[in-house]
C-alpha cells in the first residue's frame, strides 16, 4: 500500500530517448534505453530529467499573448509553433521526416500534394499556376504536369485567364486586375437612367412642389 501511494505521488520523468514519461527512469534507462551505461551517466540523465521537468512546469504552460501572436504572423505557422513546444519542453510525436509544407510551397509544382497534407482542398473548385523566370525580361508559365490533389487535377489558369479570388482577380500575367472603372460608371449612368421616375412631394406651410427623382 506504501509503494502504491508512493508510485502515485511520484512525477513521471521524461525519457530523452523514447520520449516516453515513465514513473522510475533509473530503472527504464537500465532495463531499456541505456542498458550498458554506467551508473554515473543513469544519475546524469535523471538529474537532467529532474531539471527539464522542473523548466517545463515553471514556465513550459503559460503562453503571452503576444508570443502565439508573433507566431501566427508568420509565413510558417505550423512549424514554427511545433518548435515553440519543443523549446519550452513540450514533445511533438509522430512527425512526418521532413519539414511539413510552408506557404512558400505552393511556388513549386509539387506544392499541392504537399499542402494536401494541411488542408482539405476541392480540386475541382482549386485554381494555380506557376511562373518561372528564365531570363531577365522572360518566363515560363505552367510549364509541369498539371497539379493533383488525390488523384485529381487542379485548374491552371492560362495567360489570357483570371480567376476571383476574395473579391479580386488574378491573372498569371497582369497579376491582380483592376475593374475597367470607365466601363463601369457607364453601365452604372446605364442603369439609373431606365430606373423610373419616381415623385416626391416636398411641403410647407407656404407652398407645395413636386420634384421628380431617379431610384
Amino acid at each position: 500500500m506504501a509503494a502504491e501511494q508512493q508510485t502515485r505521488n511520484r512525477t513521471r520523468l521524461l525519457c530523452p530517448f523514447c520520449k516516453k514519461t515513465v514513473y522510475s527512469l533509473p530503472a527504464h534507462l537500465r532495463n531499456t534505453c541505456v542498458k550498458e551505461s554506467s551508473e554515473i551517466r543513469i544519475k546524469q540523465l535523471v538529474d537532467s530529467a529532474k531539471k527539464e521537468a522542473q523548466r517545463f512546469l515553471q514556465h513550459g504552460r503559460i503562453w503571452e499573448f503576444s508570443e502565439l501572436y508573433h507566431i501566427m504572423e508568420q509565413p510558417d505557422r505550423l512549424n514554427g509553433m511545433i518548435k515553440e513546444l519543443q523549446n519550452r519542453g513540450n514533445v511533438v510525436r509522430n512527425l512526418p521526416p521532413k519539414d511539413l509544407p510552408t506557404a512558400s510551397a505552393a511556388e513549386s509544382c509539387q506544392s499541392p500534394e504537399s499542402i494536401a497534407l494541411l488542408l482539405r482542398i476541392q480540386p475541382r473548385k482549386s485554381y494555380g499556376f506557376i511562373r518561372q523566370p528564365i531570363a531577365s525580361d522572360s518566363f515560363t508559365l505552367n510549364d509541369c504536369q498539371a497539379w493533383t490533389v488525390g488523384g485529381s487535377a487542379l485548374n491552371m489558369i492560362g495567360p489570357e485567364e483570371s480567376e476571383r479570388y476574395l473579391g479580386i482577380r488574378v491573372n498569371p500575367m497582369r497579376g491582380v486586375m483592376t475593374p475597367e472603372l470607365q466601363n463601369q460608371f457607364e453601365d452604372w449612368v446605364r442603369l439609373i437612367g431606365r430606373a423610373p421616375p419616381r415623385c416626391v412631394s416636398t411641403r410647407n406651410s407656404t407652398s407645395s412642389e413636386v420634384i421628380p427623382s431617379r431610384g
